[in-house]
């Protein structure tokens, strides 16, 4: 006889009532839960609208390299 979905919850950690609770929390709000990587990281226009962040102009800028004697050039490439 296959098990029912309650009794596949876990191993032994809930009771039975702690998993009929999950179950029914589950199904509640199962459209706030992905279930594959295409319903990841989108949210509804509705729930949060797009937010806008004001940044202002700069110049980019750009350090000299830091430079590391022949010594050490090997032990600074294994640890990056």
């Amino acid at each position: 006889m296959p098990e029912t979905p309650v009794t596949k919850i876990g191993n032994g950690f809930l009771s039975e009532l702690e998993k009929q609770l999950f179950l029914e929390i589950l199904f509640e709000y199962e459209g706030a839960i992905a279930f594959d990587d295409t319903e990841m990281g989108l949210v509804s226009e509705d729930i949060e609208p797009p937010v806008e962040i004001h940044t202002v102009p700069y110049e980019p800028w750009q350090q000299q390299n830091l430079r590391l004697p022949k010594a050490m050039q090997e032990m600074a490439t294994v640890i990056v």
